[in-house]
C-alpha cells in the first residue's frame, strides 16, 4: 500500500458537495478498516497517507458510480424507443389492418397472431404462422367448403403430402371462414389429414380478395405472388424452392367492387351518374369472378358467356339446372367455340391461362337491368332483346325459345293409388349428395331440378309428367346416378323416370337468316 503511495500517481481532485459526501464516507471507513488491520513496523501509515488513499478510492468509485447512471439512462432510453416502435407498428397493424400486396413485408404481428385450427394433425387447437417461418415457401390458400375450384385446389395439395419425393422446405396453410365445426367434418370426409385455420377474418382483411382459391406466396418473409389455385402444382413449387425463373400468371382484381351493388354507381366497377332506369350491356370487368345478383326490379350480371347471358334471360321459361339439356345451338363452329368455349377454367400453364385471360376480355359482358316494381319475367323478356340485338350485330345470332318436339326422360307416376311424396307441410328441409336426395317440403320443380342433375350423362330433358306441381317429402339413396337404382328408389313412392317424346320449350341459338 505504501509503495502505492509512493509511486507517485497523481490523485484526482474531489468537487463538489456529492463527491465531497462519498469522500468522508469512504474516508472514515477505510480509516476504520486500517486501524483494524495489524501492521508491521514497515506498514504503518500516517494519518496524511490514509487520508491520500482514501481520498483516491472516493474520487474512483464517484466516477464508477456516474458512468453506470449514465449506460442505465442511456439503456432505458434505447427501451422506451424500442417500445414505442413496436407499440406504434401493432397498433397501426391493429387498428388498420392494412392490406398486404406484392411486395410487402409480414409484420411481426402476423407472424405471432393466433390462430384457430381444425384437424390438426397434432390436436393442436392453435398455432401461429412463426411455427413454419423457416420454410423456404409459405402458402396462404384461402378456401370454402362450398366452393368447387378450392376442392381442387385443396386435393391437389392432400396428394402432394402423401407423396414421399415432395420436398418439406414449403408448407400450405389453407385458410377458412367458416365454422370450425363445419370445416373440421369437410376435412374428415374428405379424408384430408391437415389443418386449416377457421374464422379467419382477421386474415382476410390483410389479404382481401373478391374470388377464392386465393394463394398467397410468402418468399422471404414477404408477399411475391398472388394467385389462383391453377398456379399450385410440383412444377412452380420446386422452381420456387431452387430459386428458379418462373412465370406465375399473378391474380388480378377489381377489388372495389360489389355484385350486390348496381353496376357502375357510386364508382361500382367504373364511373355512372345517378340512374332512375337502367339497361346495360358492357365489356366485362376484371375480376376472375363471374356471377350474379337479382331482385325485385333488378339484374346484374358480371363476367358471362354469350351462352351464359341467354340462359339468365330465359330462367323464367327453361330452369337453369338441365338448361344445357333443353338448349338447341345451331351454328358453325367459328361462331360456336366463341359463344361456347371448350373450357373456361385455368390449367397452370403460363402460355393457355394468358390467352384464356385475352378470350375473356373479348368475349365476356356483364348486363345490368334496373326499373322498380317491374316483373322478373318482363325484364327477362326486355334482356333477351337487348342481347339478341348486339350479338345479333357483332355475331350475326339470335336466341328464341321455340316449342319442339324431343326425346326426354318424364317422371311418370306409375301407380295412382300412391302419393306419399306429396305434402303440405311448411317445415322445409333440404340434404343431396352424390349418393342422397332427401327434400321435404320442396316444389316439385326444384325435385326435377335435382333429378336432372343426376342424370346429366344421358343429354336429355327431364320433364315433370306426374300432373303434380305442389310440394314434396321423398329420400332417395344409394348410386342415384344409375337410372335403374334410381328408379328403384323412386318406385317406393309410385313413381319412375321413363324415356319419352313431347313438345317442350327449347332455347334455341342460330344465324339470323
Amino acid at each position: 500500500m505504501r509503495d502505492f503511495l509512493r509511486g507517485g500517481r497523481e490523485l484526482p481532485q474531489v468537487q463538489g458537495y456529492a463527491r465531497l459526501e462519498i469522500q468522508n464516507k469512504i474516508i472514515s471507513k477505510t480509516n476504520l478498516i486500517l486501524s483494524e488491520h495489524k501492521e508491521s513496523e514497515d506498514e504503518k501509515l500516517s494519518s496524511d497517507e490514509k487520508n491520500s488513499y482514501a481520498s483516491y478510492l472516493a474520487s474512483i468509485i464517484y466516477e464508477y458510480q456516474l458512468k453506470v447512471k449514465y449506460a442505465c439512462i442511456c439503456l432505458w432510453t434505447f427501451l422506451t424507443m424500442l417500445n414505442f416502435d413496436i407499440a406504434y407498428a401493432q397498433k397501426t397493424i391493429t387498428s388498420d389492418i392494412l392490406p398486404l400486396e406484392i411486395g410487402d413485408t409480414i409484420p411481426q404481428k402476423l407472424w405471432d397472431m393466433p390462430l384457430q385450427v381444425v384437424n390438426h394433425p397434432e390436436g393442436k387447437d392453435t398455432i401461429s404462422l412463426a411455427a413454419y417461418r423457416g420454410k423456404k415457401l409459405i402458402i396462404l390458400d384461402f378456401w370454402a367448403t362450398w366452393c368447387g375450384p378450392c376442392f381442387e385446389s385443396l386435393q391437389k395439395l392432400n396428394v402432394m403430402l402423401t407423396n414421399s419425393s415432395m420436398p418439406i422446405d414449403f408448407e400450405v396453410l389453407p385458410i377458412s371462414n367458416e365454422d370450425g365445426n363445419k370445416v373440421n367434418q369437410y376435412l374428415i370426409d374428405k379424408g384430408w389429414h391437415f389443418e386449416s385455420v377457421v374464422k379467419g377474418q382477421d386474415l382476410t382483411k390483410l389479404f382481401p380478395h373478391k374470388t377464392i382459391p386465393h394463394l398467397v406466396w410468402i418468399i422471404d418473409n414477404k408477399v411475391s405472388f398472388i394467385t389462383g389455385g391453377e398456379a399450385f402444382n410440383r412444377l412452380n413449387i420446386d422452381k420456387v424452392l431452387k430459386k428458379d425463373q418462373i412465370n406465375i400468371l399473378l391474380k388480378n382484381e377489381d377489388l372495389a367492387y360489389n355484385s350486390e351493388m348496381p353496376l357502375l354507381i357510386d364508382g361500382n366497377g367504373g364511373g355512372g351518374d345517378e340512374l332512375l332506369y337502367h339497361r346495360l350491356l358492357s365489356k366485362s370487368i376484371n375480376s376472375r369472378g363471374s356471377g350474379s345478383y337479382s331482385r325485385d326490379g333488378v339484374i346484374n350480371y358480371f363476367n358471362a358467356t354469350v351462352e351464359a347471358l341467354y340462359y339468365k334471360a330465359v330462367q323464367s321459361i327453361i330452369p337453369f339446372s338441365g338448361k344445357e339439356n333443353r338448349t338447341i345451338i345451331d351454328l358453325p363452329d367459328s361462331i360456336k367455340n366463341i359463344i361456347t368455349p371448350p373450357q373456361l377454367s385455368y390449367s397452370g400453364d403460363y402460355l393457355k391461362d394468358s390467352l384464356l385471360e385475352v378470350w375473356k376480355s373479348e368475349h365476356m359482358y356483364c348486363y345490368n337491368f334496373i326499373c322498380p316494381g317491374m316483373a322478373k319475367s318482363i325484364m327477362e323478356q326486355c334482356m333477351l332483346e337487348d342481347i339478341n340485338n348486339y350479338f345479333g350485330l357483332r355475331y350475326g345470332i339470335n336466341g328464341n325459345i321455340e316449342n319442339r318436339k324431343t326425346a326426354c326422360l318424364a317422371l311418370c307416376s306409375i301407380d295412382i293409388d300412391v302419393n306419399n311424396y306429396q305434402t303440405n307441410s311448411s317445415d322445409r328441409y333440404t340434404r343431396v349428395s352424390d349418393t342422397e336426395i332427401t327434400l321435404k317440403a320442396t316444389p316439385m320443380a326444384s325435385f326435377i331440378g335435382h333429378l336432372t342433375r343426376k342424370l346429366n350423362s344421358h343429354n336429355l330433358p327431364v320433364v315433370n309428367a306426374t300432373g303434380y306441381q305442389g310440394l314434396v317429402e321423398i329420400s332417395l339413396s344409394g348410386d342415384l346416378n344409375n337410372l335403374t337404382h334410381l328408379n328403384t328408389e323412386l318406385k317406393k313412392y309410385g313413381l319412375a323416370i321413363m324415356p319419352h317424346h313431347q313438345s317442350i320449350d327449347m332455347l334455341v341459338i342460330k344465324e339470323i337468316l
